[in-house]
């Protein structure tokens, strides 16, 4: 079944986007500065061979910086306080959670949903259901179904790569 099957399409409630916007954190932006400066500084120095890779190496960090220093650094405490993005998504959370609803999280990098999985067990008391490539089928099949079956407030964490694999998660609000 594909979203632009006719009978399918005909089932789907209109799409609503609401654009929610992040600030990075004062820790966020030192990084992210230092990590930029760095990075540039390394494109000039680099030769014409190696530079597309330097830049694109770049932009990851950026990223990650941008995502929550842990996903950059990958030691670092992976509280909600030090990322803005996870600041806003705690928010959204709550607010999702006190209307009953079950929502999906993705991401394009599996460590992130890893820090996301922490500040949803620490700082909501939620045990988050989690979707990546690196999982067997049977335990993906097992977290698609617990997602579906349960009832309540839920976040399930999906990688991008895995969530574009055919899943159909009907009870997500």
């Amino acid at each position: 079944r594909l979203k632009t099957d006719p009978a399918i399409v005909a089932d789907l409630p209109d799409k609503v986007v609401v654009d929610e916007y992040a600030s990075l954190t004062p820790e966020q932006a030192a990084l992210y500065e230092a990590v930029a400066s760095d990075g540039l500084a390394r494109i000039s120095a680099s030769d014409p061979e190696s530079r597309l890779g330097a830049v694109l190496a770049l932009i990851t960090a950026l990223k990650q910086v941008a995502n929550h220093p842990r996903n950059y650094d990958k030691e670092s405490p992976g509280t909600a306080e030090r990322s803005g993005k996870s600041r806003l998504l705690v928010a959204l959370l709550e607010s999702a959670f006190e209307a009953g609803e079950r929502v999906l999280v993705f991401s394009q990098y599996v460590q992130m949903l890893d820090i996301l999985a922490g500040i949803a067990r620490d700082e909501l008391g939620v045990e988050p259901y989690l979707l990546h490539g690196g999982m067997s089928r049977k335990a993906r099949d097992e977290q698609v179904a617990r997602f579906q079956s349960e009832r309540g407030p839920g976040v399930f964490l999906v990688s991008l790569k895995a969530g574009g694999v055919g899943l159909n998660l009907t009870a997500a609000t």
